[in-house]
């Protein structure tokens, strides 16, 4: 099964993937290209990547749509965190990645 078939097949709820919990929905920070960090709804951990979506993308996955819906390392997803995402700006790299908490570090 491809990680493309995992998606559509997954029900809302708490799912635990190599001791790495999560919830469908919850929000997280994602590093993009540069460094910029983005906030993104979490659809999918694997032990090498996370699907994520924007909000509006995220209401397309759960009727099934899988437009909008974006992989990303793993590494590259990290726990929400309000103080963090307070400083975000859309046109600064983020410079405190090492201070969140990566979602597979759990």
């Amino acid at each position: 099964m491809c990680l493309s078939e995992k998606v559509l097949r997954l029900d809302l709820g708490t799912a635990t993937i190599q001791d790495m919990k999560y919830t469908i929905g919850e929000r997280v920070i994602v590093r993009v290209f540069g460094g910029y960090a983005r906030v993104r709804r979490l659809w999918l951990v694997e032990p090498v990547g996370c699907v994520v979506a924007e909000d509006e993308a995220f209401a397309r996955l759960l009727r099934g749509d899988r437009s909008g819906a974006v992989a990303l390392p793993t590494e590259d997803v990290y726990r929400y965190d309000a103080a963090a995402v307070k400083e975000l700006a859309e046109d600064v790299p983020f410079p405190r990645w090492h201070e969140l908490t990566p979602v597979a570090s759990e």
